[in-house]
C-alpha cells in the first residue's frame, strides 16, 4: 500500500471471490488497499454477481475526473499528505467522492 501511495500508483478495485473462506483480516486488507487508492473492494456471494461488479467498475472508471491543484506550502519535504475531496450539487442530498487517501509530497505524478 505504501509503495502504491509513494509512486502515485493506479486506482485498485479488488474482488474477493472466496467470500466464505476469507478471514476478517483478508477482507480488511483488500478494503484498505482499494480505499487508499480511491478504489473499492467487492465480496460477491457467488460467481453470478461478478458480471454486475465488472459493470459497476467499468461505469466507475468511465465516470472518473482528474482534479489538480497547486499547494500553498512550497516546502520540499517528501512526507505523506492526506487529502479530502467533497462534492456538492443543487438537488442532490449526498454525493459520494472516492479519492486516494493522500500523496507523498515531492513525488512525480505517474
Amino acid at each position: 500500500m505504501r509503495r502504491l501511495q509513494r509512486e502515485n500508483g493506479p486506482t485498485l478495485y479488488a474482488i474477493g471471490l472466496l467470500g466464505d473462506e476469507l478471514q476478517k483480516a483478508d477482507i480488511g486488507a483488500l478494503q484498505s488497499l482499494a480505499a487508499s487508492t480511491g478504489g473499492v473492494a467487492f465480496f460477491p456471494k457467488g460467481l453470478n454477481e461478478v458480471d454486475d461488479i465488472a459493470r459497476t467498475v467499468a461505469r466507475d472508471i468511465h465516470s472518473q475526473y482528474t482534479i489538480a491543484y497547486k499547494p500553498t506550502n512550497h516546502s520540499h519535504d517528501t512526507g505523506y499528505r492526506t487529502i479530502e475531496v467533497r462534492a456538492q450539487a443543487a438537488g442532490y442530498r449526498k454525493l459520494v467522492v472516492r479519492t486516494r487517501s493522500g500523496y507523498y509530497a515531492g513525488q512525480a505524478d505517474h
